[in-house]
Order: C-alpha cells, then sequence, then structure tokens
C-alpha cells in the first residue's frame, strides 16, 4: 500500500496572507512620510521652478530640459522627464510637501508591484503559487534599507523615476507576444522614459538584452546560439535607444559617459586601485546602511542562501534566472564605483535597482527553488531582518524632516528679529544623523519660495563642515555682496570686494537637541582669519558641536559627488 500524497500547500491562501503582510508593512513604514519635508537638494529645484514661474516661462525652461543638462554647475545630470514631475508637483501644491512625498511612495510602491510581475512571468508558472512568490520578491525590493534614502528624499525621485520605467520595460517586454504588438511598444516607451529620468538607466537595454534570451519565441531554437542571435535582434530596438543616448549626451556634453564634473567614468571602471578602495569600504559602508552590525550579518547571510538557492532551479527557468543574475551584477558594476566616495549612511540609491532586479531573482527563485521550502524560510527571515532596517532608516529621515521644519520656522522668526543694518551669520549642520540636511543652503533654502527675497540680503547660512571657508569668503566680500547684490552674483564672481572686509553683526547656529538658534559670541577680530578662529571655537563650545546628532556619519568618510544644482556659497 504507497502512502498518501502528501496534499499540496494552499497556495492561494498563501499568496493573499503574503500580499496582505507586504500592504501593512508597507502601510506602516511608508505612509507616515507624507508628513516630510524637504531636505537639502530639495532646495534647489524649488528655487529655480519660482524663478521660471517669475518670469513667466516654466513650460518653456522645463521643455528645454530635454535638450539640455540640469542647472548642475559642472554636472552633466540629463534628467528632463524626472524634472517635469517636479514642475508638475510644483504647479499642483507648491511648496506643501504631501503632494511631493506621495509621488515618490506610489512610485516605490508601484515598482515593487513590477517586480513582483516580471518574476511571475519569468517563472512560467501560474495561480496563487506564482503571486506568493511575486509577494516575496516585492518584499525584497520595498522594504531593502539602502532603498529608503529613494522614497524619503524629494531628491531620490530621479532615482525611483528611472528604476520604475526601466521595470516597466522589462515588464512590458516579457509579455511581448510579437513584435510591434501593444506591450512591444509600450516597452520601448518605457525605455525611452526610463533614460529621460536618470543615467542610471542606463542598465535598460543590457537587462532587456538579457531578458531576450531568457525568453525565445517558442518557434525558434532553444540552443544558446540560438539564443543569443535572437536576443541580439528582439534587443536591437533597445540597444539602438542606448547608442541615440550616447550619441546626445556626446552632443550636449562632449563626453558619452561623463556625469559628474571632472569625472571619467571609463577609466575609473579599469582602475584596480580604484576597486580596491570600493571592496575595501563596502563593508562599513553597507552596515552603516541596514542600522545593526548583527541584523546585517543576518542578512548577508539570508541573502547568500537565496542566491545560491534561487540559481539552482528547475529545469527550464535556469536561463531566466541567470539572465535576472547577470542584471544584478551589471547594475552593481555600472554604479559600485562610487561607492568609495560616499559619506558613510548616504548613497543607498545607487542600489536601488540592484534590489528591485534582486528581488524579481528571488520571487523566481521561491516558485522554481529545488529546495523550494528552504527558499521560503530565507526569504522570511530576510524579510524581517529588512524591515526592521527599513524602519530604522525611514526614522532618521522623519527626524532630519523635523529638524528643518524646526529650521526654517526658527530662521524666519530670526530674520524679523534683525535690525535695521544687521547682518547674520547662521551656522547649520551639512548632515543630520547620516541624512543630507542644509546642503546648498545659502543657494536654495534661503531664496524664493521658502524665504521672501530680502531675507538672503541679511543673512549667510553656511554648514558646519564650511567653518574653515568663512574668513576666506568674507575677505572675497560676500557679507557686501550678499547685502546689495545676489548670491548668484557672488558664486559667478561678481562680487563686491573692499579694503575693509565687512563682517556679520551676529553669528548663531542650529542647535538641534533644543531645536533653536543658539548665539555664537565671535568677539571683535582684526582679521578674516582671526573671525574664523574665533568662530570655530565658539562653535565647538556650543551645544550645536555637542549634539552628536548634528554631527556627520561620514567624517572620516569623503565627500560625495554633489547630488543637487549649483547654489552653495
Amino acid at each position: 500500500m504507497t502512502p498518501a500524497a502528501a496534499a499540496p500547500p494552499p497556495w492561494r491562501a498563501v499568496a493573499l496572507v503574503a500580499w496582505l503582510a507586504v500592504a501593512t508593512c508597507a502601510g506602516v513604514l511608508f505612509l507616515p512620510l507624507l508628513g516630510g519635508y524637504f531636505i537639502s537638494d530639495d532646495f534647489v529645484p524649488l528655487v529655480l521652478l519660482r524663478q521660471w514661474q517669475d518670469e513667466g516661462a516654466l513650460g518653456s525652461h522645463l521643455l528645454a530640459k530635454f535638450t539640455s543638462s540640469l542647472d548642475a554647475g559642472a554636472n552633466h545630470f540629463y534628467r528632463p522627464l524626472s524634472y517635469l514631475t517636479f514642475g508638475l508637483n510644483y504647479l499642483a501644491g507648491g511648496v506643501e510637501p504631501m503632494g511631493w512625498m506621495a509621488v515618490n511612495i506610489v512610485l516605490h510602491l508601484a515598482s515593487g508591484v513590477l517586480v513582483a510581475f516580471i518574476g511571475v512571468k519569468l517563472s512560467r508558472v501560474k495561480g496563487g503559487a506564482a503571486w506568493a512568490a511575486g509577494a516575496g520578491g516585492a518584499a525584497m525590493f520595498l522594504f531593502a534599507a539602502p532603498g529608503g534614502e529613494v522614497v524619503a528624499w524629494i531628491s531620490g525621485r530621479f532615482d525611483s523615476m528611472a528604476t520604475f520605467f526601466t521595470l516597466a520595460a522589462c515588464a512590458a517586454f516579457v509579455s511581448s507576444r510579437r513584435r510591434l504588438d501593444v506591450a512591444w511598444w509600450i516597452a520601448l516607451a518605457c525605455g525611452e522614459a526610463a533614460l529621460l529620468s536618470k543615467e542610471s538607466a542606463a542598465v535598460m537595454p543590457f537587462a532587456i538584452l538579457l531578458l531576450a534570451a531568457a525568453t525565445p519565441p517558442a518557434d525558434e531554437t532553444p540552443d544558446l546560439a540560438g539564443r543569443a542571435r535572437s536576443a541580439i535582434v528582439r534587443a536591437s530596438p533597445w540597444l539602438a535607444l542606448a547608442a541615440l543616448y550616447l550619441l546626445s549626451r556626446y552632443f550636449m556634453f562632449g563626453s558619452a559617459t561623463q556625469v559628474y564634473g571632472g569625472s571619467d567614468p571609463l577609466a575609473t571602471a579599469l582602475a584596480p586601485s580604484r576597486w580596491g578602495d570600493v571592496l575595501g569600504q563596502l563593508p562599513t559602508w553597507l552596515e552603516a546602511e541596514f542600522g545593526s552590525r548583527r541584523r546585517f550579518a543576518w542578512i548577508v547571510a539570508l541573502t547568500l542562501v537565496q542566491v545560491v538557492l534561487a540559481l539552482a532551479v528547475r529545469r527550464g527557468s535556469g536561463y531566466a534566472a541567470l539572465a535576472v543574475a547577470a542584471i544584478v551584477a551589471s547594475t552593481l558594476v555600472l554604479l559600485l564605483p562610487h561607492v568609495a566616495s560616499l559619506p558613510i549612511g548616504l548613497g543607498g540609491r545607487l542600489f536601488y535597482q540592484t534590489f528591485a532586479f534582486f528581488g524579481v531573482l528571488v520571487a523566481i527563485g521561491l516558485s522554481q527553488a529545488r529546495l523550494r521550502y528552504l527558499m521560503w524560510g530565507a526569504t522570511l527571515g530576510a524579510a524581517i531582518f529588512h524591515v526592521a532596517a527599513m524602519h530604522v532608516t525611514l526614522a532618521r529621515w522623519q527626524g532630519a524632516y523635523g529638524q528643518m521644519r524646526g529650521l526654517v520656522q526658527q530662521l524666519r522668526a530670526f530674520d524679523e528679529a534683525l535690525g535695521p543694518g544687521e547682518f547674520a551669520l547662521v551656522i547649520v549642520p551639512g548632515p543630520y544623523d547620516g541624512i543630507p540636511f542644509a546642503r546648498n543652503a545659502q543657494g536654495g533654502l534661503m531664496l524664493p519660495p521658502l524665504f521672501g527675497r530680502d531675507d538672503s540680503h541679511r543673512s549667510l547660512v553656511q554648514t558646519n563642515e564650511e567653518i574653515p571657508e568663512v574668513g576666506a569668503k568674507i575677505a572675497s566680500g560676500v557679507v557686501r555682496t550678499l547685502r546689495e547684490r545676489s548670491v548668484v552674483d557672488f558664486l559667478e564672481g561678481r562680487a563686491i570686494i573692499t579694503i575693509t572686509p565687512e563682517y556679520p553683526t551676529r553669528a548663531t547656529c542650529w542647535n538641534t537637541l533644543a531645536r533653536t538658534l543658539e548665539p555664537l559670541d565671535v568677539g571683535p577680530q582684526s582679521s578674516t582669519e582671526e573671525y574664523r578662529r574665533k568662530l570655530a571655537r565658539a562653535f565647538a563650545a556650543s551645544a550645536c558641536a555637542a549634539d552628536t546628532g548634528a554631527r556627520s556619519r561620514s567624517s572620516a568618510s569623503r565627500r560625495s559627488p554633489r547630488a543637487g544644482g549649483a547654489g552653495r556659497t
């Protein structure tokens, strides 16, 4: 008598429970972000949009970004579609941040759904088992702590847009049944939209090529050479898009691959010493992203188990798993060299697409791994640790939102209290708890629409990291120039320089514990260098410097390339 076969799991119920768990965690983690605020680089587009609106040329300026760089100094940022969404947010809600944050959250959640959809399509499994696996893959992407920077920071919109359209192009491509059908055209349009969102979308054509190799048409030969030939032919429109994209960058910027001013991506990628720096810093950087050494160790261990099991899938799904694993690797090769230049705790956006395609790989493994139940156990454990890490990450951003709201309120009150002829120097945190906080303060925060036009003529706002530069700036005429002209004049070399430098009449700093501006006693000075020394001593002795929350996690690290526009003074 043969033993009765074990009943299969109730996959429909498992899928329902899995998606309810994902939705609940997403709601608890991300809905509070609707009460967020603008941070750091977010102020630059606000200033530009207000300026263009005052000129009566907001629409024309936004459209002009499709043929030019963003206003980002020497950086070659080509992200017109993302910038267009900033313009729409500004027209719809002005400086009320809820609408801006809502777009980021929706893009993040929509990308999670696309991760699940691609995983289901590639696993070639139908029914509850497939969608349960999709929920697990979506969780790996949605709750990966480094991605919190993208969804919580309005300036992360560039990454969320590029990733959403990259995933949408891949989802439409694997859904297309024949050339030139509706899904094919959607895939092509989304591929172009991805390239118009941010440079990180450069992985898109390679992803399409690899997916084409993994999913040959039913009437074509399945051997490796046949797959390769078919993939190149099927992916040729997206490869052509990539070539046109690089060509357009060359004509706009004089370089097809340079993004940050002064950088050389190809030389960097080929330099062994650079990769040595990356591999040396990566463990420390990743540990900071996940918030706890023990949690990070568990996530690493469980992730390795997931990768091994996801690649050891049943026959018929091996090509799909290998293709997605190669896409994951390509996202790392494209952006990993930048890690060595990032402050600790910042830069999770670089791995946003990596976690998206890793989620696809996990979804394939959950439905097709030979040791499927072990894969489910590893994924459940990893998801729990990821949710805990994401909670810590978003708590830091919530703290930064509260600090910036308080700072804006205090700066307005402080400006109103300045007497006739007074000029104030205000020292604020550059980063706060590892979050980019008041970067671009004078050229962003202090300008309309958040502040009136006269406010920037009475105050110079500098970060604590810029204190060593204050003496030289005073000697260069920054006070007189801000009084009588603008920050733009100073930045562009049209400063008013006098024989006797003009000094601030008052100095203050932002106390993050008390959430108030604290006066600094600099005292009389005989030179700009003496002023700088006295300012540094006064700040070091103040509660502003004593608060560990205001200190940067990156004090031992190199500064990151600027992600925002021009405007730092």
